[in-house]
C-alpha cells in the first residue's frame, strides 16, 4: 500500500503538535451535536407515549399553559391537586416547550430534555478539548451522546438529563477558573456567577442532591490541591445572593400557597435517603454506572490502565522528549500495559501505576477523580438508589473511556491483523445479541413474533457492524474502524427506537383511554380521577385529557366532591371500585383500557364510566 493511501492518525497520537492535526475543535463541537440530535431526537414524540414519572412533569406543565395564573406558574397542579414533592422548574421548561409548539404533545413535553443531551455531549467536548488530545475530546462527545442512559433519560420529560447539562456548566465554570490548563485560567469573576446560577437552576430541577454532589467535589478538590484560589472562586457574594434570592424566593412563595409543602419536601429528602421508599444494596451503583456507560464501559478500564492522553504544555508544541539517564522498563507481559505517560518513566507494576491514578501528578486528572469518587460514595449511603441519580457524575468516566479506545487504536496499530480473533469477537457479539434477544422476550412476557422480527433487524445491524470493523481493522484503517463502531451504534439506538420500543410500550392503551374520553365526555364536565393506589392517584393518562380533573385519592370522599358537580358524574376507575359505585349510583361503562399493563391483574383494568344518581335513573 502506497503511502499516501495510509490513513492520517495525527489526531490519535498524543505527541504529534496540535498546530500539525487536522481536526479542530469547531468541527469536533459541530459533528458531536449532529450525532446527538440524531440519538436523541429520532422518533422522540412517537416511539412511545408519556410515562408516569412523565407526567408528573409534563401534566402540571399542560395545566399551567392552560390555566396561566401566577398562582399555577409558582406551584403547579396535577388534576386539582398541587404537585408538592419536586421544584418546579423542569416544569417551567416543558410549558415553555408546549407553548413553542402550540400544542400539548409527547414531543414538545420531552424537547427540552433533548436539547439538554445534545447541550451535554458539546459540553463535554469543549471541557475534554480544554486539558486533553482532540481525540478524545471529539471521542467523549460522541459516547456521551450514545451511551445508554442518554438513550434512557435523555428521552423522557424528566429532570435528569436537564441536571446533567447544568451540573456540567456548573463544573465546567469552575475548572475553568481553578485547574491549570495549556490555555492558563480564566477570571473568577464571571465564570464564579455563572457557577452559582447553575447551582440556583439545579435546585429549581431537583432540589438539593445536585448541589450537595457538587460541594462534595469542591471541597475534596480543596483538601487534594490546597489551591486559595478555589475559596476566591466561592466567596462570590453576588452568585450567592442568586441562589438565596431564586430558591428561598420560590420556597416562601410555594409556602404562602400551600403551608402543607414543608411536609412534602421532608418526607420526599429524607424518604430518599433513609430507605422509606424503597432500599437498595450499597453496591447498587458499582455495576449501575458500568450499566449506564454501555456500550463503551470496557474502554473504561483500558483509561485505568493506561491513563488519559493530555495535550502539551505548551500548544502548538510536542512533549519534552524523556531524559537520556532514564532506564528502558522491563516490556510489560501485556502490550496495552506498555504505555505511560507522554512525560514520565513507564510503569510496568500495576500498584504503581493504581498509587499514580489515585493521587496523579496533573490537577485536572485529580479535578475528575473528585468530581466522580465522593459523589459515587455519597449516592450509595443513600438508601434509595436508581440508575439514573449518578448522571452529574459520569463525565469523568466518559472521557475516561474516550482515552480508552484511543489507546485501544494505538494498541491495534502495533499489532498484526488478526482476522480469526476478529471473526471471534463476532460470533460472541452474534451469540450475546441472541442471548439478550431471548432474555427481553421472556422478561417483557408480550408477543414474541413482531419482537422477534425487531430483535432480528437489531442483531442483524450489530452483526454488519462488527463484520465491517473487523475488515476495517484487517485492512489497517482505524480512524474509519472508530467511525463504523459509532455509526454503527447509532443505527442500532435509531433502530431499536422505531421497532423494541413501541412494542414494548405497555401504557399506550391508558393513553388511548384517555384520549377516547377526550372526544366523549362534554368539555365542561369534570372527569374524577379513582383509585387505590398512587399510580391512580397521580395517573399516567392526565396528560391526553383535555377536560377538568379532579383526583381523589379516599374513595370515601368522592361522595362530597361529585355532590359539588351537576350529575350526570364522569370518572375513571380501576374494576376493584365499580362494585362500591354501584351501591350509589347507576354506572353506565363507557369504555375501557385494554390490555391491561404487564404485572397488574384484572382488578386494576381502567374503566371510563358515567354515574347517574339512582333515584334520577328509576324517574
Amino acid at each position: 500500500m502506497s503511502q499516501s493511501a495510509t490513513p492520517n492518525l495525527a489526531i490519535l497520537d498524543p505527541a504529534q503538535p496540535v498546530a500539525s492535526r487536522k481536526w479542530s475543535l469547531p468541527a469536533a463541537i459541530i459533528l458531536v451535536a449532529i450525532v446527538a440530535a440524531l440519538a436523541v431526537f429520532t422518533n422522540l414524540g412517537g416511539a412511545r407515549v408519556l410515562t408516569r414519572h412523565e407526567v408528573l412533569a409534563a401534566e402540571p406543565a399542560r395545566e399551567m399553559t392552560q390555566f396561566p395564573s401566577f398562582q399555577m406558574f409558582m406551584l403547579p397542579k396535577l388534576a386539582g391537586a398541587y404537585r408538592t414533592a419536586k421544584p418546579p422548574g423542569m416544569m417551567w421548561l416543558i410549558a415553555i416547550s408546549i407553548t413553542a409548539f402550540g400544542e400539548a404533545s409527547a414531543l414538545a413535553a420531552r424537547f427540552p430534555s433533548g436539547l439538554a443531551c445534545v447541550a451535554s455531549a458539546v459540553l463535554v467536548t469543549a471541557f475534554a478539548a480544554r486539558w486533553f488530545d482532540i481525540a478524545v475530546a471529539t471521542l467523549a462527545g460522541l459516547f456521551q451522546a450514545t451511551i445508554l442512559i442518554t438513550q434512557l433519560q435523555g428521552r423522557l420529560c424528566e429532570a435528569d438529563a436537564t441536571l446533567g447539562a447544568v451540573v456540567l456548566i456548573a463544573i465546567g465554570a469552575l475548572a475553568l477558573a481553578c485547574v491549570p490548563s495549556p490555555r492558563g485560567r480564566m477570571s473568577t469573576c464571571w465564570t464564579s456567577t455563572l457557577f452559582y446560577m447553575a447551582i440556583a437552576a439545579s435546585i429549581l430541577l431537583k432540589g438539593l442532591i445536585a448541589p450537595a454532589l457538587m460541594l462534595l467535589a469542591i471541597a475534596f478538590y480543596w483538601l487534594v490541591r490546597r489551591d486559595r484560589r478555589i475559596l476566591q472562586f466561592l466567596l462570590n457574594f453576588k452568585g450567592i445572593a442568586i441562589v438565596l434570592c431564586t430558591s428561598l424566593g420560590w420556597a416562601a412563595i410555594a409556602y404562602t400557597i400551600d403551608p402543607a409543602i414543608i411536609h412534602d419536601w421532608f418526607s420526599e429528602q429524607i424518604g430518599t435517603a433513609t430507605g422509606t421508599f424503597g432500599s437498595d444494596p450499597w453496591y447498587f451503583y458499582f455495576h449501575s454506572v458500568l450499566f449506564d456507560l454501555l456500550p463503551w464501559t470496557p474502554f473504561v478500564f483500558v483509561a485505568f490502565f493506561m491513563g488519559i492522553p493530555r495535550r502539551p504544555v505548551r500548544r502548538g508544541l510536542p512533549p519534552p522528549a524523556p531524559s537520556a539517564s532514564a532506564k528502558p522498563a522491563p516490556a510489560s507481559p501485556l502490550p496495552i500495559l506498555e504505555y505511560a505517560w507522554p512525560d514520565t518513566p513507564p510503569q510496568p507494576n500495576l500498584l504503581v501505576r493504581f498509587w499514580r491514578w489515585v493521587k496523579p501528578a496533573d490537577p485536572i486528572t485529580q479535578f475528575l477523580a473528585c468530581w466522580f469518587v465522593p459523589g459515587i460514595i455519597f449516592l450509595s449511603a443513600i438508601k434509595h438508589k436508581h440508575g439514573h441519580y449518578p448522571i452529574p457524575i459520569l463525565p469523568p468516566l466518559i472521557i475516561a473511556s474516550a482515552a480508552g479506545m484511543v489507546h485501544f487504536v494505538r494498541w491495534q496499530r502495533r499489532m498484526p491483523p488478526r482476522i480469526l480473533i476478529t471473526i471471534a469477537w463476532t460470533i460472541v457479539c452474534l451469540a450475546a445479541g441472541a442471548v439478550g434477544a431471548r432474555w427481553t422476550l421472556h422478561w417483557s412476557k408480550l408477543p414474541t413474533a413482531a419482537l422477534q422480527k425487531d430483535m432480528a433487524i437489531v442483531v442483524g445491524v450489530i452483526a454488519a457492524g462488527c463484520i465491517l470493523a473487523g475488515l476495517l481493522d484487517y485492512f489497517r484503517w482505524h480512524i474509519a474502524q472508530i467511525a463504523c463502531i459509532i455509526v454503527c451504534v447509532l443505527v442500532v439506538e435509531i433502530s431499536i427506537q422505531y421497532t423494541v420500543i413501541p412494542a414494548l410500550d405497555d401504557y399506550r392503551p391508558q393513553a388511548e383511554l384517555a384520549l377516547r374520553a377526550a372526544a366523549e365526555v362534554p368539555g365542561s364536565k369534570t372527569i374524577f380521577l379513582l383509585g387505590r393506589r398512587e399510580e391512580e392517584h397521580e395517573a399516567q393518562y392526565t396528560f391526553y385529557l383535555r377536560q377538568p380533573m379532579q383526583r381523589c385519592d379516599e374513595f370515601a370522599f368522592f361522595p362530597k366532591l361529585a355532590a359539588l358537580n351537576r350529575p350526570p358524574f364522569y370518572a375513571i376507575t380501576p374494576a376493584i371500585l365499580i362494585p362500591d359505585l354501584r351501591s350509589r349510583w347507576k354506572v353506565t361503562l363507557l369504555d375501557t383500557a385494554s390490555p391491561i399493563r404487564s404485572g397488574e391483574t384484572e382488578d386494576d383494568h381502567l374503566n371510563l364510566v358515567r354515574l347517574d344518581p339512582i333515584a334520577a335513573s328509576r324517574q
